[in-house]
């Protein structure tokens, strides 16, 4: 039997030789959130209609545009959301869609876990017609996807033959999930360059590689002042604090910026660079030089 924990510590025992449940979700499930620095504070709420972004006040196809996708349990209003927003919204001036499809994540794991696929399916089709739509390339495109979040979007990439520029996957979700099996989680091949920060491996997190480029900050385990907590929410919501601290604090993670490895470690996070938070183990610290966990 497998243990599923969401942040609030509720849990939910999974017998997985039981068969996947058979998947149902539809766009009608999914719901897309645009902020924009105009409408910093009350969104624009949008189906999966590209064409529709054209009557858009607020859309600019000139900029680029960041999906985020909450996990388990969550929607659109959920602290990743908040924080990774913010953070992008300080630092760059972009179209930001935050991608709800909460109708589903509040299920169970295991209804949840069955539908990744066609959410992701229908967020690449709507992406791939955002790019006929208004002729954008897929370096245009970023995803950022916690937990279940980055799974669908690597199957949004893998649906549109990986036409996304970057997808950054925040400790993916790990049970239930295979390396044998790829059809239906991240993979390195979802988007031009793939990477995933793992902060709850083998718990709720996937133990193994993902991305273009995988790290592990203090060990991608347990975590500075969640080692007591058993059932690993700490852990992994931590994936976002970290990743959105980056973005604030060293303009990180830009779309604009290149992000091949050996140019990660030219922004500085606080007293570290962001090399050192994410691979070489350790923790966070602040311009002070003092841990901020």
């Amino acid at each position: 039997m497998l243990r599923v924990y969401d942040e609030n510590g509720v849990v939910e025992v999974i017998d997985p030789s039981v068969p996947t449940i058979e998947a149902f979700a539809s766009t009608s499930d999914i719901t897309l959130y645009l902020y924009t620095q105009n409408n910093a504070s009350t969104p624009e709420i949008h189906a999966l209609d590209a064409s529709a972004l054209s009557s858009s006040s607020n859309y600019d196809s000139s900029k680029q545009n960041i999906f985020l996708i909450h996990g388990w349990r969550n929607s659109y209003s959920s602290n990743f959301n908040e924080l990774i927003r913010s953070a992008y919204m300080d630092v760059i001036d972009a179209n930001i869609f935050v991608v709800d499809w909460s109708s589903i994540s509040r299920t169970l794991y295991t209804i949840a876990f069955a539908n990744v696929p066609d959410i992701g399916r229908l967020l690449g089709q709507f992406i791939a017609n955002m790019q006929s739509e208004f002729r954008l390339d897929a370096d245009k495109f970023t995803i950022v996807g916690h937990s279940l979040g980055a799974h669908i979007a690597g199957c949004a990439g893998a649906a549109i033959n990986s036409s996304i520029g970057v997808i950054v996957g925040l400790d993916p979700a790990g049970p239930l999930f295979h390396s044998s099996e790829t059809d239906n989680r991240l993979d390195p091949s979802d988007a031009q360059f793939v990477q995933a920060i793992h902060t709850c491996a083998g718990r709720l997190g996937y133990r193994g590689s993902l991305g273009t480029a995988d790290y592990r900050p203090n060990g991608g385990g347990n975590q500075p002042g969640c080692t007591l907590e058993p059932t690993g929410s700490c852990a992994h919501g931590r994936a976002f604090a970290l990743f959105a601290e980056s973005v604030r604090s060293g303009g990180a993670y830009l779309p604009q910026l290149s992000l091949c490895p050996h140019h990660l470690d030219r922004y500085a996070v606080g007293s570290a660079s962001l090399i050192d938070i994410l691979n070489r183990n350790v923790v966070l610290s602040n311009n002070n030089g003092q841990s901020n966990w």
